[in-house]
């Protein structure tokens, strides 16, 4: 997972700026890491609440995410 469990207001911030994602996504790349994940349960938190939502914000990331890093 590329972020903790959020615990609080400004954890459950992380998914709602993107570039806190890529950059942190760099971070574990730059250390090795050849996969990670996203956790919708805390974009659910970030207010992507309907399914719908949720499957924007994914499909979004999922193609910035191709964009920055490949693949």
């Amino acid at each position: 997972m590329l972020d903790r469990p959020p615990t609080d207001d400004a954890g459950r911030q992380f998914y709602k700026n993107d570039d806190h994602v890529i950059r942190r996504i760099a971070e574990v790349k730059a250390q090795g890491f050849q996969w990670g994940s996203l956790n919708a349960m805390a974009m659910f938190q970030a207010g992507y609440r309907s399914i719908d939502a949720l499957i924007d914000k994914l499909a979004g990331m999922h193609e910035r995410i191709r964009k920055e890093f490949g693949g």
